[in-house]
């Protein structure tokens, strides 16, 4: 791991947050000596110190790009703001360019010490959660024990609780994206971040967009068969994708009775309602069984609620001993303690969602 860090170190990541001191003196010289400055109206900075006036900038939001990191140095403030406030805050320079750029270094210094303390951050958990999946994958007794790295094509494990075998590559850990055609020529354009989920994660929040860093970070365990397709919040933000995945679900509710909605929690609800809604307008019967885990009752039943889900997959293999089996078997569906000799009659109430019980062999 201690290569991987330094190796990491090499690839200076810092300059994807921060700012750059000499392209913000630069700018706000080019706008001095132009007079193109913005005049500060916003909170009174005269006088104040430069801390106080990187606070006040940071929390006016005048720094673009902020948090993106789109690229290297992404985050910006025009030179023309940056002018108009720092005559504003060191009235006592105003008409020295030199001192004023002087002064504009200082704040952007400020500005930066926060950002660099996020990239460590970022590359700390990066590196742990990197630790731990390696761990788990090659050495844990509980684990696939995938064996050896390599580039070439090896035999590993079809799934980590499977004996299937296939031939494959095996990498340090799975990749996070997958690489189409044409990656060599444009690598932004051809790779695809791969779906999958994260421990203990808010299944109404999408990892895959900002402020999440769960990508960045290393917190998601993907499936390197699948991957994240970009929605946003409503049909007009991608009109065709939208068009494509509606026309493929109606399709097959106009041929199968029922659905099983793998990962429920990691499709956006109203990706979910309105692909639901469409499927019933030509199956009006149709039956929803999903594969639900949000981490409590009741944010299941908000997804149930929503999507009209008739069941839901719970998993037997999850009760850790056999009173465990037996309470969620109860709790979910069966509605009498298991082994008992009495017929009891249940009354149906909307505070549990019937479950279908599975045992996998496959994970």
């Amino acid at each position: 791991m201690s290569a991987l860090k330094e190796h990491l170190k090499s690839k200076d990541l810092w300059q994807f947050y921060v700012l750059d001191v000499q392209e913000e003196k630069a700018a706000i010289l080019s706008a001095l000596s132009s007079n193109s400055v913005v005049p500060w109206n916003g909170e009174d900075v005269n006088g104040k110190s430069a801390p106080a006036v990187a606070e006040i900038v940071r929390s006016s939001g005048l720094i673009r790009g902020l948090g993106a990191l789109s690229s290297r140095y992404c985050a910006h403030v025009d030179g023309d703001i940056a002018a108009g406030i720092m005559k504003a805050a060191f009235v006592h320079n105003a008409n020295d360019d030199q001192a004023l750029a002087a002064d504009w270094e200082r704040v952007i210094d400020v500005l930066n010490v926060p950002l660099y303390a996020d990239c460590e951050e970022d590359t700390r958990i990066a590196l742990d959660m990197i630790k731990n999946r390696l761990k788990y994958i090659r050495l844990d007794s509980n684990g696939p024990k995938l064996g050896e790295i390599s580039k070439e094509c090896v035999r590993v494990a079809f799934h980590e609780t499977s004996a299937d075998m296939v031939l494959t590559s095996s990498p340090l850990v799975e990749p996070y994206f997958t690489r189409l055609p044409g990656f060599e020529i444009n690598p932004a354009l051809y790779s695809v971040a791969n779906n999958g989920w994260i421990w203990n994660a808010d299944p109404l929040v999408n990892f895959a967009l900002p402020p999440s860093k769960a990508y960045l970070r290393r917190e998601v365990i993907v499936w390197t068969d699948c991957v994240k397709l970009r929605y946003g919040s409503s049909s007009s933000d991608n009109p065709w994708l939208w068009t494509f995945i509606t026309s493929y679900v109606t399709s097959l509710a106009k041929v199968f009775d029922g659905f099983r909605i793998d990962n429920c929690h990691s499709t956006p609800l109203p990706v979910g309602t309105a692909m639901l809604d469409a499927a019933r307008k030509v199956n009006p019967n149709l039956y929803v069984c999903a594969e639900l885990f949000t981490g409590s009752e009741e944010m299941d039943l908000l997804f149930v609620r929503k999507l009209g889900v008739n069941s839901l997959v719970r998993e037997a293999g999850n009760a850790w001993d056999p009173k465990e089996l037996s309470r969620i078997m109860y709790r979910f569906g069966l509605g009498k303690p298991i082994g008992m000799f009495l017929t009891l009659l249940r009354v149906w109430i909307d505070l549990l969602t019937w479950s279908v019980f599975v045992y996998r062999i496959d994970g």
